[in-house]
């Protein structure tokens, strides 16, 4: 089985998924990531095929911040529950949609594995008609936050033509 995980660009992103997708490969499946490319060098030393997808995380929160005055707030509640879910599914998502769906078109994995915070693996997956897993980073995310970025990615799935639910992709299959 073709195993594609997609995570931002980080190490806090990546780690909690590397266990997982080491299991994977060492029961026989081909597993690669996809996250911004310079952070495909961090993964590639850690074992995996990286392709290059998306905003590196500087981009992202330059945008973000240009975007959404929110971003401006210090860091604390509001900010988290505001600002992270736009930045995610209105600056993020979009960018590594471009470069995922015509990824998963040619690499044809089985499954997308993305890290809960990564919401364009849903998009790319529902366009090629696979499905996709939620892998946790931790605490589950308040819904008020989910819903936001439901509604911030909708555009982006109405875009595609596709429909990942209204808390953008969470929740559809599986949540690791």
């Amino acid at each position: 089985m073709r195993v594609l995980c997609t995570c931002l660009p980080g190490h806090g992103h990546f780690l909690p998924m590397r266990p997982f997708a080491t299991a994977l490969a060492a029961a026989g499946h081909d597993v690669a990531f996809a996250t911004a490319g310079e952070f495909c060098p961090h993964v590639e030393k850690a074992g995996f095929p990286a392709f290059p997808a998306g905003l590196s995380l500087p981009r992202q929160l330059e945008e973000a911040n240009r975007r959404y005055p929110e971003g401006e707030l210090p860091p604390g509640k509001e900010r988290f529950e505001t600002f992270v879910p736009r930045m995610l599914a209105g600056v993020a998502a979009p960018a590594r949609a471009a470069d995922l769906v015509p990824l998963v078109a040619d690499w044809r994995p089985d499954v997308v594995v993305h890290d809960e915070t990564e919401l364009a693996g849903p998009v790319a997956a529902a366009v090629a008609g696979i499905p996709w897993a939620d892998h946790s980073m931790g605490i589950l995310r308040p819904l008020q936050m989910l819903r936001l970025a439901g509604d911030t990615l909708a555009p982006l799935s109405r875009e595609w033509g596709v429909d990942v639910g209204p808390f953008a992709g969470l929740f559809r299959y599986l949540y690791l």
